[in-house]
Formats: C-alpha cells, sequence, structure tokens
C-alpha cells in the first residue's frame, strides 16, 4: 500500500516558519537536494546528510510529501537555523 502525503506529513505544519524534510537513508543527498529544486534550503548544523530544513509554503510542501523518496515532513524546531 503506497503511502500519501498525508501520512509522510507531521502535525502543526500550518504554524511552522520552516520546515525538515527527512529522506528515505537510501537517498543521496544530490538526489534529495534536486528534489528540493526550488525550495529555500536554510543552513542547519547537525542534521543528518539526507535531512534538510526548508522554507516554503505548506501547499508548495505536499508534491514533496507525496514521493516515495521522502520519509517524513516535521515542522523545524526554532532553535539551529538562521532566520530568513
Amino acid at each position: 500500500m503506497a503511502l500519501t502525503a498525508a501520512d509522510r506529513t507531521a502535525p502543526g505544519l500550518k504554524t511552522a516558519p520552516a520546515f525538515l524534510v527527512a529522506f528515505h537513508g537510501d537517498v543521496l543527498r544530490t538526489e534529495a537536494k534536486s528534489l528540493l529544486g526550488g525550495f529555500q534550503i536554510l543552513p542547519a548544523s547537525g542534521l543528518l546528510p539526507n535531512h534538510f530544513l526548508v522554507a516554503t509554503n505548506l501547499s508548495r510542501l505536499l508534491g514533496p510529501a507525496a514521493l516515495e523518496r521522502v520519509s517524513y515532513i516535521l515542522p523545524a524546531p526554532r532553535l539551529g537555523y538562521s532566520e530568513y
């Protein structure tokens, strides 16, 4: 059974200033960045290689959420990234 975008998104996205997009472990960083083309990737230290902090509006985020390469999308913590 295929997962939907709703299955891959956490509660609280409507009020988040940024989002943490986690790709599955077998997704190369270059492929993940390519899939996030058009999104503003924010600088953040301490993330795993297949995790990205992005700034976008929620409606645009639902496209990547539907991709099987994406593991989960959740609201980004307010610490650890620069304001955009």
